[in-house]
């Protein structure tokens, strides 16, 4: 029995099943193998399936520092920082965390933080700095004002609408 030899590559890592007798064994070891070299991205589209992502177990601490994450462009405002995507909303029970890691060149720069001052996760950081706690507070202090002047502006709206009201009663 001859057996062609490309049918015995694997199309991801192009590497012999069995190198012995050159004999490909059943689709279903086949199926196995292409699912074992392939790392649970689809065969189609080379993107990780949705499947292979692990979900989080500290679920909702987790999902509280990515709505920090998506915050951050508010935590300084001279900052920069590359949005997280508008259209697609990102599905907190679907992501992953990593570290970074610095560079050696990175060890003199002005934004390296030095070991004692990194905490282990993003809020006790932004909690940790009193420059991103300062704004914050300035921030909400004048969100509250405005939205207080709003709300005291639309209760004199509606008592002079009422008052309106009542008047145009009476006359009728």
């Amino acid at each position: 029995m001859t057996t062609n030899l490309s049918d015995c590559l694997l199309p991801t890592t192009r590497s012999f099943l069995d190198e012995d007798d050159l004999s490909c064994g059943t689709d279903r070891e086949v199926e196995d193998l292409i699912e074992k070299y392939s790392g649970g991205r689809s065969e189609a589209t080379g993107e990780p399936d949705e499947e292979s992502v692990p979900t989080p177990e500290t679920q909702a601490l987790l999902a509280k520092e990515v709505a920090l994450l998506q915050l951050r462009k508010h935590w300084d405002p001279k900052r920069f920082y590359k949005s997280m995507g508008h259209e697609e909303k990102l599905d907190p029970r679907r992501f992953q965390l990593g570290t970074v890691i610095e560079a050696p060149h990175e060890y003199y720069t002005g934004e390296r933080l030095p070991r004692r001052a990194r905490k282990s996760r993003i809020i006790e950081e932004v909690l940790a700095d009193p420059r991103a706690r300062g704004y914050v507070k300035r921030r909400f202090r004048a969100v509250q004002q405005r939205a207080q002047r709003i709300a005291e502006a639309s209760k004199l709206r509606r008592r002079r609408s009422s008052k309106t009201v009542q008047r145009r009663r009476r006359r009728s």
